[in-house]
C-alpha cells in the first residue's frame, strides 16, 4: 500500500479518508446492536452463543478501531502559518491525565523531565503523537517488570531544532525491523498478544514530518526498552 504517511498525500490518500469516513458509522451500529444485544439477551444465550457473539464484537471494534486510525493517518493539519506556540510540558501533562488509568492498571512509571521547551505547532497533533508514544510504552511492556517511561527533550549542537524522547524499559525493537516500525499496517508481534491497528507509528511519524521534523527509534538505557525520538524545528 502507499505510504500514507508521506507529506506529500494526493489522490489515493483523499480516497482512503472517504471511505474510512463512509465506514465508521456502520462499523459503529454494528458495534451498538451487538452490546444491546448482550445487555438484553445475554443471559438467555449459551457459553457457546456468547463467545460466538463476544468474537463478532471483538472483530467490529477492532474494524472500527483501524478505520478510525485510518482517519487519523490522513488528517490534515493545519499549515504551518496557522500554528501557535506549544508548551509541550502541558501537552505530556494533558497525556498523563488521560493515560492515569491506564498507567495506574500497568503498574508503570511515567516521568517528565522538565522543562520541556516550546514549539510552534499543532496542539492537537502534537497531543496524539505523544499519547501513542506513551500508550505504546505501556503496552510492549515486559510481563515481569512494571514499565518505566521518560519523556526527555534537549537541543540541537545546531540551535535550530529541539529533540525529543519517549524512552521505556519494554520488550524493545531489534535493530533490523526499526527501519520498518513506522510502515503503514506494520506489526512485529502477533495481533492476539500485543492488540492494535498497526497504525499507531505510522501516524505518529506523519505528525512529525508534517511539522517539518524527523522520527527514528533506538534502544533505551542500557540496551533495554526502545527510545523513540524526534525532532521538533526551534
Amino acid at each position: 500500500m502507499a505510504d500514507l504517511a508521506s507529506p506529500a498525500r494526493g489522490e489515493l490518500t483523499e480516497f482512503v479518508a472517504a471511505v474510512a469516513h463512509d465506514l465508521l458509522e456502520p462499523l459503529s451500529t454494528v458495534n451498538g446492536y451487538l452490546d444491546l444485544f448482550l445487555r438484553r439477551y445475554g443471559e438467555g444465550v449459551d457459553d457457546g452463543g456468547r463467545e460466538l457473539l463476544g468474537a463478532a464484537q471483538s472483530g467490529a471494534q477492532g474494524m472500527q478501531a483501524l478505520v478510525q486510525g485510518l482517519l487519523e493517518l490522513t488528517g490534515a493539519t493545519p499549515p504551518a502559518d496557522e500554528r501557535r506556540p506549544v508548551d509541550l510540558g502541558a501537552i505530556v501533562a494533558q497525556v498523563a491525565v488521560r493515560l492515569s488509568s491506564a498507567v495506574e492498571a500497568a503498574g508503570a512509571t511515567l516521568t517528565v523531565d522538565e522543562p520541556l521547551p516550546t514549539v510552534t505547532a499543532d496542539a492537537v497533533q502534537l497531543a496524539r503523537l505523544f499519547q501513542n508514544l506513551v500508550a505504546n510504552a505501556l503496552k510492549f511492556r515486559r510481563p515481569d517488570e512494571p514499565p518505566v517511561v521518560r519523556v526527555s527533550a534537549s537541543a540541537s549542537l545546531s540551535g535550530g531544532e529541539w529533540e525529543l524522547a519517549v524512552t521505556d524499559n519494554g520488550i524493545g525493537i531489534e535493530a533490523d525491523k526499526r527501519e520498518h516500525v513506522f510502515g503503514t499496517f506494520t506489526r512485529l508481534h502477533s495481533r492476539s498478544v500485543y492488540p492494535g491497528s498497526g497504525l499507531g507509528l505510522a501516524i505518529c511519524k506523519r505528525i512529525v514530518e508534517d511539522h517539518r521534523g524527523r522520527m527514528w527509534v533506538t534502544d533505551g538505557p542500557g540496551g533495554l526498552g526502545a527510545s523513540f525520538r524526534f525532532t521538533l524545528p526551534a
